[in-house]
């Protein structure tokens, strides 16, 4: 090995001498063919050269996260949703759209009471107890803006009058469409005059708001304070019906699993309950 490595340094040498003699010289004067240095200790030899290099470190890899059956980076899923119709991630949630969807048998589902009181959700815990590792934010971003767009296509499928300009959240911005509103405490409005959404004739204007899950709904989800203020207006004027539309299978294929009309009313008739801060709000289970 030693005298593999004499041998290449004689070679350089001969090589620089010939073709770069004052380079040579330069080495031959700081003994750079004669010590076998790392190679840190020899660039500290030469002034001129500045500082030792850094490594250059490769950029950490972007995370991926699991939607409709695929792993994407926020960057990806960002692409595709703002390419709209014809994005992959619009195209994958229309494939799921259920053209006969029995929205009688969704709203219909009878409760159990409500037994006992929520826990107040902790943000650092996912709701449990504190340990649980919380989802990152932008695939919350991601699972909530992939539920409101499946929502989108399914009530335009079943009511042909339903179009971009129900979708009122800022969510719609993520798939090219205009600008939202997140401060109205609702997604998405419309006139059911013929009750079929609710199953009320009156008030026909709804005020759609959508909870996302991955997986299973579960029997809790979040609300903020603004939603359910809203739906308290909506319940003592009497102006418009409030609905919560739950959305599962986010994270390989999205299904409606729960429509609840009037969450108030849910709340007075013991079958919804919700903690006195950071609103988790729990349902009963269905009656089988």
């Amino acid at each position: 090995m030693w005298a593999n490595r004499v041998s290449v340094l004689a070679a350089i040498r001969y090589a620089l001498e010939s073709a770069a003699p004052a380079t040579a010289a330069r080495m031959k004067d700081r003994q750079a063919f004669r010590d076998f240095d790392d190679w840190r200790t020899l660039w500290e030899k030469f002034e001129e050269l500045g500082e030792i290099p850094k490594p250059v470190m490769p950029p950490p890899a972007k995370p991926k996260f699991n939607i409709l059956g695929l792993g994407w980076t926020e960057d990806e899923f960002s692409a595709s949703a703002a390419a709209g119709p014809t994005g992959q991630l619009a195209q994958r949630l229309q494939e799921s759209v259920d053209p006969a969807l029995d929205l009688v048998a969704l709203r219909g589902i009878s409760r159990e009471q409500v037994q006992s009181r929520v826990r107040p959700f902790r943000p650092g815990g996912g709701g449990g107890s504190g340990t649980k590792k919380r989802v990152p934010d932008e695939y919350l971003r991601m699972l909530g803006a992939v539920g409101e767009h499946f929502v989108y296509q399914q009530i335009k499928v079943l009511f042909p009058d339903f179009d971009v300009t129900n979708w009122r959240s800022r969510a719609k911005e993520v798939f090219g469409y205009v600008e939202g509103d997140d401060s109205l405490g609702y997604d998405f409005e419309y006139h059911d005059v013929d009750g079929k959404l609710t199953g009320k004739l009156a008030p026909p204007r709804c005020l759609i708001e959508v909870k996302s899950a991955a997986q299973d709904c579960g029997h809790s989800f979040e609300m903020t304070t603004n939603e359910w203020e809203t739906a308290i207006q909506s319940h003592n004027s009497e102006s418009a019906v409030y609905l919560i539309i739950r959305v599962a299978g986010t994270a390989l294929q999205p299904h409606l699993v729960d429509i609840l009309v009037d969450p108030v009313d849910l709340h007075l008739r013991g079958v919804l309950d919700y903690s006195s801060r950071d609103l988790l709000v729990a349902v009963g289970r269905p009656v089988s």
